[in-house]
Protein backbone atom coordinates (compact mmCIF):
# COMPACT_ATOMS: atom_id res chain seq x y z
CA UNK A 1 0.00 0.00 0.00
CA UNK A 2 2.89 2.39 0.68
CA UNK A 3 4.10 1.83 -2.88
CA UNK A 4 0.58 2.40 -4.23
CA UNK A 5 0.23 5.64 -2.28
CA UNK A 6 3.69 6.86 -3.21
CA UNK A 7 3.01 5.98 -6.87
CA UNK A 8 -0.07 8.22 -6.57
CA UNK A 9 2.05 11.13 -5.38
CA UNK A 10 2.04 12.59 -8.87
CA UNK A 11 -1.01 12.72 -11.07
CA UNK A 12 -0.44 10.25 -13.87
CA UNK A 13 1.72 7.16 -13.87
CA UNK A 14 5.23 7.25 -12.43
CA UNK A 15 6.58 6.23 -15.82
CA UNK A 16 5.49 9.56 -17.29
CA UNK A 17 8.55 11.42 -16.00
CA UNK A 18 9.82 13.70 -18.73
CA UNK A 19 13.28 15.20 -19.31
CA UNK A 20 13.38 18.93 -18.72
CA UNK A 21 15.47 21.37 -20.72
CA UNK A 22 18.31 20.68 -18.32
CA UNK A 23 18.04 16.93 -19.23
CA UNK A 24 17.08 15.96 -15.67
CA UNK A 25 14.09 13.71 -15.13
CA UNK A 26 11.41 15.35 -13.04
CA UNK A 27 8.01 13.99 -12.11
CA UNK A 28 4.97 15.64 -13.61
CA UNK A 29 3.19 18.15 -11.38
CA UNK A 30 1.20 18.69 -9.25
CA UNK A 31 2.39 16.70 -6.27
CA UNK A 32 -0.29 14.90 -4.24
CA UNK A 33 1.03 15.59 -0.75
CA UNK A 34 -1.50 13.34 1.00
CA UNK A 35 -0.17 10.31 -0.90
CA UNK A 36 3.39 11.14 0.11
CA UNK A 37 2.26 11.55 3.73
CA UNK A 38 0.44 8.21 3.71
CA UNK A 39 3.47 6.34 2.35
CA UNK A 40 5.66 8.09 4.92
CA UNK A 41 3.30 7.05 7.74
CA UNK A 42 3.43 3.39 6.74
CA UNK A 43 7.21 3.19 6.43
CA UNK A 44 7.64 5.19 9.65
CA UNK A 45 5.45 2.75 11.57
CA UNK A 46 7.12 -0.35 10.13
CA UNK A 47 10.72 0.87 10.50
CA UNK A 48 10.05 2.17 14.03
CA UNK A 49 8.64 -1.19 15.11
CA UNK A 50 11.48 -3.11 13.45
CA UNK A 51 14.09 -0.91 15.15
CA UNK A 52 12.34 -1.30 18.51
CA UNK A 53 12.07 -5.12 18.38
CA UNK A 54 15.30 -6.02 16.55
CA UNK A 55 17.39 -5.99 19.75
CA UNK A 56 14.91 -8.39 21.38
CA UNK A 57 15.41 -10.77 18.43
CA UNK A 58 19.19 -10.21 18.59
CA UNK A 59 19.25 -9.12 14.93
CA UNK A 60 19.84 -5.91 13.04
CA UNK A 61 16.83 -3.92 11.86
CA UNK A 62 16.27 -3.60 8.11
CA UNK A 63 18.69 -1.22 6.40
CA UNK A 64 16.58 1.41 4.68
CA UNK A 65 17.00 5.11 3.94
CA UNK A 66 14.51 7.08 5.99
CA UNK A 67 14.05 10.67 7.04
CA UNK A 68 14.28 11.23 10.80
CA UNK A 69 13.52 14.05 13.14
CA UNK A 70 15.68 13.29 16.12
CA UNK A 71 15.21 9.63 17.01
CA UNK A 72 11.82 9.43 15.27
CA UNK A 73 11.33 7.99 11.79
CA UNK A 74 9.19 10.40 9.77
CA UNK A 75 9.17 8.77 6.34
CA UNK A 76 11.12 8.62 3.12
CA UNK A 77 13.80 11.22 2.33
CA UNK A 78 12.76 14.01 -0.04
CA UNK A 79 13.25 13.08 -3.66
CA UNK A 80 12.66 9.37 -3.17
CA UNK A 81 11.15 8.00 -6.38
CA UNK A 82 8.28 5.49 -6.43
CA UNK A 83 10.75 2.81 -7.60
CA UNK A 84 13.06 3.53 -4.67
CA UNK A 85 10.06 3.43 -2.32
CA UNK A 86 9.22 0.00 -3.71
CA UNK A 87 12.72 -1.30 -3.04
CA UNK A 88 12.72 0.12 0.51
CA UNK A 89 9.27 -1.28 1.32
CA UNK A 90 10.21 -4.72 -0.05
CA UNK A 91 13.32 -4.72 2.17
CA UNK A 92 11.26 -3.92 5.29
CA UNK A 93 8.52 -6.42 4.42
CA UNK A 94 11.14 -9.13 3.81
CA UNK A 95 12.63 -8.38 7.24
CA UNK A 96 9.21 -8.84 8.85
CA UNK A 97 8.68 -12.09 6.91
CA UNK A 98 12.01 -13.45 8.15
CA UNK A 99 11.09 -12.65 11.75
CA UNK A 100 7.33 -13.33 11.71
CA UNK A 101 7.57 -16.22 14.19
CA UNK A 102 9.40 -13.98 16.70
CA UNK A 103 6.80 -11.24 16.21
CA UNK A 104 4.02 -13.55 17.37
CA UNK A 105 5.46 -13.58 20.88
CA UNK A 106 5.68 -9.82 21.34
CA UNK A 107 3.27 -8.56 24.01
CA UNK A 108 2.05 -5.59 21.93
CA UNK A 109 1.85 -7.32 18.54
CA UNK A 110 -1.95 -6.98 18.53
CA UNK A 111 -1.68 -3.22 18.97
CA UNK A 112 0.75 -3.06 16.07
CA UNK A 113 -1.60 -5.13 13.93
CA UNK A 114 -4.54 -2.88 14.81
CA UNK A 115 -2.57 0.31 14.02
CA UNK A 116 -1.38 -1.09 10.71
CA UNK A 117 -4.85 -2.39 9.82
CA UNK A 118 -6.42 1.03 10.51
CA UNK A 119 -3.73 2.86 8.53
CA UNK A 120 -3.94 0.52 5.53
CA UNK A 121 -7.75 0.62 5.61
CA UNK A 122 -7.69 4.41 5.28
CA UNK A 123 -5.19 4.14 2.43
CA UNK A 124 -7.24 1.51 0.58
CA UNK A 125 -10.29 3.75 0.83
CA UNK A 126 -8.38 6.76 -0.46
CA UNK A 127 -6.32 4.97 -3.15
CA UNK A 128 -8.04 1.71 -4.07
CA UNK A 129 -5.91 -0.84 -5.86
CA UNK A 130 -7.64 -2.04 -9.00
CA UNK A 131 -7.58 -5.78 -9.47
CA UNK A 132 -5.36 -6.57 -12.42
CA UNK A 133 -6.04 -8.73 -15.41
CA UNK A 134 -5.10 -12.36 -14.82
CA UNK A 135 -3.95 -14.96 -17.29
CA UNK A 136 -6.20 -18.01 -17.68
CA UNK A 137 -3.70 -20.86 -18.08
CA UNK A 138 -4.86 -23.82 -20.13
CA UNK A 139 -7.59 -21.79 -21.82
CA UNK A 140 -7.21 -21.53 -25.60
CA UNK A 141 -8.46 -18.57 -27.60
CA UNK A 142 -11.60 -19.25 -29.63
CA UNK A 143 -10.03 -17.63 -32.69
CA UNK A 144 -6.26 -18.22 -32.77
CA UNK A 145 -6.07 -21.25 -30.39
CA UNK A 146 -3.17 -19.69 -28.47
CA UNK A 147 -3.15 -19.98 -24.68
CA UNK A 148 -3.25 -16.21 -24.20
CA UNK A 149 -6.70 -15.62 -22.69
CA UNK A 150 -6.90 -13.03 -19.92
CA UNK A 151 -9.64 -12.26 -17.38
CA UNK A 152 -10.18 -8.58 -16.52
CA UNK A 153 -12.43 -7.99 -13.50
CA UNK A 154 -15.04 -5.23 -13.57
CA UNK A 155 -13.80 -1.70 -12.83
CA UNK A 156 -16.80 -1.02 -10.66
CA UNK A 157 -20.32 -2.08 -9.86
CA UNK A 158 -22.34 -2.63 -13.01
CA UNK A 159 -19.29 -2.97 -15.24
CA UNK A 160 -18.88 -6.20 -17.20
CA UNK A 161 -16.03 -8.63 -16.83
CA UNK A 162 -14.06 -9.25 -19.97
CA UNK A 163 -12.15 -12.26 -21.19
CA UNK A 164 -9.92 -11.53 -24.14
CA UNK A 165 -6.99 -12.91 -26.06
CA UNK A 166 -3.89 -10.71 -25.81
CA UNK A 167 -2.49 -12.26 -29.00
CA UNK A 168 -5.28 -11.65 -31.52
CA UNK A 169 -7.66 -9.33 -29.64
CA UNK A 170 -10.60 -11.78 -29.58
CA UNK A 171 -13.13 -10.84 -26.87
CA UNK A 172 -15.22 -13.72 -25.57
CA UNK A 173 -18.96 -13.26 -26.02
CA UNK A 174 -21.16 -13.16 -22.95
CA UNK A 175 -22.48 -16.71 -23.49
CA UNK A 176 -18.89 -18.08 -23.19
CA UNK A 177 -18.23 -16.37 -19.85
CA UNK A 178 -19.70 -19.32 -17.90
CA UNK A 179 -16.93 -21.56 -19.25
CA UNK A 180 -14.32 -18.97 -18.30
CA UNK A 181 -15.91 -18.46 -14.87
CA UNK A 182 -15.10 -22.11 -14.06
CA UNK A 183 -11.45 -21.56 -15.02
CA UNK A 184 -11.34 -18.43 -12.87
CA UNK A 185 -12.90 -20.28 -9.89
CA UNK A 186 -10.35 -23.09 -10.22
CA UNK A 187 -7.54 -20.53 -10.43
CA UNK A 188 -8.83 -18.69 -7.33
CA UNK A 189 -9.20 -21.95 -5.40
CA UNK A 190 -5.61 -22.87 -6.29
CA UNK A 191 -4.27 -19.51 -5.10
CA UNK A 192 -6.08 -19.86 -1.76
CA UNK A 193 -4.61 -23.32 -1.15
CA UNK A 194 -0.97 -22.27 -1.74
Amino acid sequence: MAMQARDSMVRGRSGEDQPTRSRRLEPPAPLVASAVDAADDVIALLVSVAERVAPEFRVSPPRVRVWRRGPYVKGFPAGTSPDQVGAQVRRVVEWFRLHRQDLLYLPDVLDLGEDLHTMLGRMRTRWPVAERARHLPGTPCGTCDLMDMWFTPPNGEGWPITVECHSCGYVAPEQDLVRFARAIEMMNAGSRVG
